[in-house]
């Protein structure tokens, strides 16, 4: 149940990194930021193998939103197993 809750925890964590870095793209913080640099660096891992397969549609760049969407499954899928 500990696991459960830890895991949880991490990946509701790690989708508002995702969201820090949509909002990062909509304001000109900079890409030399410490807090861009770091959301660049916690993010791409995970949106760059995305981008690949799905690409960009129109100028719009929606692997943060299918990165949401495959981690809010996996949520479920581990509350629905583990808990």
């Amino acid at each position: 149940m500990q696991i459960a809750n830890l895991l949880t925890t991490l990946l509701d964590l790690y989708m508002l990194v995702l969201l820090a870095r949509v909002l990062l793209s909509w304001v000109s913080l900079g890409r030399q930021h410490p807090v861009s640099v770091w959301v660049y660096r916690a993010t791409e891992p995970l949106l760059a193998p995305i981008r690949s397969v799905f690409g960009i549609w129109g100028g719009l760049d929606f692997s943060p939103v299918v990165a949401i969407l495959i981690l809010s499954f996996l949520r479920r899928l581990i509350v629905r197993i583990l808990l």
